[in-house]
C-alpha cells in the first residue's frame, strides 16, 4: 500500500551528523514530523520554496525532514510503522 507520507529518499549527511527524510510536499513532511514529535524525537525542516511564494519548487527540490543521526534508526522505524498503518 502506498502512502502519501512515505519519504522518497533517505540519506545520511556526514557533514551535519544528521539523517534526512525527503518528501515531495510539505504536507507529507508535516505528518511525519508530528508523528516523530509525538514519539519524543526532535526534527526540523529544510525547504527551498522562496519563502512559500513558489510552492511548486517543493516538487523538484523536495522538503527535507532532518533528525539527528542518534535518532535516525528510531525515526526510520517510527515512520515505517506510521506509513504501514495508513
Amino acid at each position: 500500500m502506498s502512502s502519501i507520507a512515505r519519504p522518497y529518499s533517505f540519506s545520511v549527511s556526514d557533514q551535519f551528523q544528521s539523517q534526512n527524510f525527503i518528501y515531495a510536499r510539505q504536507y507529507d513532511q508535516a505528518l511525519a514530523q508530528q508523528v516523530l514529535e509525538d514519539a519524543g524525537i526532535k526534527s526540523f525542516i529544510f525547504k527551498d520554496d522562496a519563502g512559500g511564494m513558489e510552492p511548486q519548487l517543493q516538487l523538484t527540490n523536495g522538503v527535507r525532514l532532518v533528525v539527528s543521526r542518534a535518532d535516525a534508526e528510531s525515526a526510520y522505524q517510527i515512520i515505517q510503522t506510521f506509513d504501514s498503518a495508513l
